[in-house]
């Protein structure tokens, strides 16, 4: 069955019921409860609950507290994004109720990915605190792995620079990025950056995740039982 996924507040009415008249699923990207109950409304099939941990367009509310919420809000399937990488986070996020997850910064670092070599080696070297969100890049909040010229120009932003500052910042950045060095190029990512550290077939990470998470499952049903 053909899915798609939406983000950044689409797809709308009209097109949600074009998808579905063709036999699509939608399945929206929402950052907050009100977007999904909106998304429910229009008719998408599934919201993905994604939390500002994760990579590209993000809101401001971060994962363990949103999935809950939303899954209490709507009537449609959840599933979980923003911060999950391994057995740990499949099994958290089934826990805050939702039906799976969404896999995107774990899955960059993957032998089918068509991301440049350049663009997984960062990821792999990446911490939890190399990741930041800019507007810079498409006048919407992304978190990215952080460069020189976009620390520069959020810590000007938030020190509260003039217009004409930041623009020269902006203009340097762009610059700079063009240069093709590879520590200057924002790599789109989330703060589960500081987990990845191989690059492994799909099919090899996802059924990690699942082996991981069932051994989790055992052990926490058999130290409360042991506790009970």
């Amino acid at each position: 069955m053909p899915i798609v996924t939406t983000g950044r507040g689409d797809p709308g009415t009209s097109v949600v019921a074009e998808l579905k008249r063709a036999g699509i699923v939608v399945v929206p990207v929402v950052p907050s409860v009100e977007h999904a109950l909106r998304v429910q409304e229009e008719g998408a099939d599934a919201v993905v609950a994604s939390g500002c941990e994760a990579g590209g367009h993000v809101g401001t509310v971060s994962t363990l507290p949103l999935v809950p919420q939303v899954v209490d809000a709507v009537d449609v399937p959840v599933v979980a994004a923003g911060g999950i990488g391994d057995g740990r986070g499949f099994l958290a996020a089934l826990a805050l109720g939702a039906c799976g997850v969404q896999l995107g910064t774990r899955l960059i670092c993957s032998l089918e990915s068509e991301a440049p070599p350049g663009y997984k080696e960062r990821v792999l070297e990446a911490a939890e605190t190399d990741t930041l969100v800019t507007e810079v890049l498409t006048g919407k909040t992304v978190r990215t792995l952080a460069t020189p010229g976009l620390r520069e120009y959020e810590t000007a932003r938030a020190g509260g620079a003039d217009a004409a500052h930041l623009a020269e910042l902006k203009r340097r950045f762009r610059t700079s990025m063009r240069s093709g060095r590879r520590e200057e190029y924002p790599a789109v990512a989330g703060q589960i950056s500081g987990l990845v550290r191989q690059i492994l077939p799909v099919r090899e990470i996802l059924d990690g995740i699942l082996a991981d998470a069932a051994a989790l499952a055992q052990q926490l049903a058999s130290a409360a039982g042991n506790a009970g």
